[in-house]
């Protein structure tokens, strides 16, 4: 099982109401639980969620989207926990499709200023084959350019996960 979903409502916290919220959280939340209590008891080779590189490191007006995500993430943790198949990729952005292809000349603009680019789908799909048994329940695939993204989140050195990347490209 591949679970590929979510609805983008961007907006600051302070401008969306519940209905805004819920309509972006319940797109990533009530399908992968659903499709967890429906499979719980097959015996599955793989179930892939595809969650967003937004929910490590956030981003400003999606709220709803990355807490979708990081409930995913979460919801593939246990199913690793109890012994069933799962796996979790919080992915960048990929190039030329999916929501990337919506996204406007300003917001892509911002992404690249923060380092991210979008990763090419031959890449992605070489990432996807390479995953296995014995793959962690959680990984991130995404072309960060560490160097912009730390600049930009300079208390993101307190974090482990950036700290072990950046000591990697020093």
């Amino acid at each position: 099982i591949f679970y590929a979903s979510g609805i983008l409502d961007d907006a600051l916290i302070a401008k969306t109401t519940w209905e805004r919220f819920e309509n972006g959280l319940l797109a990533k939340t009530v399908g992968a639980q659903l499709v967890h209590q429906l499979t719980c008891e097959m015996n599955l080779d793989f179930f892939i969620g595809f969650s967003s590189l937004a929910s490590q490191t956030g981003s400003i007006g999606q709220a709803s989207y990355v807490a979708g995500n990081c409930y995913l993430d979460g919801l593939m943790k246990y199913r690793h926990q109890i012994g069933k198949p799962s796996h979790t990729i919080n992915w960048g952005p990929w190039e030329n499709t999916g929501m990337f292809k919506r996204l406007g000349t300003v917001q892509v603009a911002r992404l690249k200023a923060l380092g991210i680019e979008p990763i090419r789908i031959s890449q992605a799909l070489v990432e996807i084959n390479q995953l296995g048994p014995q793959s962690p329940a959680q990984q991130s695939i995404a072309d960060i350019q560490w160097g912009y993204f730390l600049e930009k989140f300079p208390k993101a050195f307190n974090n482990s996960f950036y700290r072990h990347h950046q000591l990697e490209l020093s």
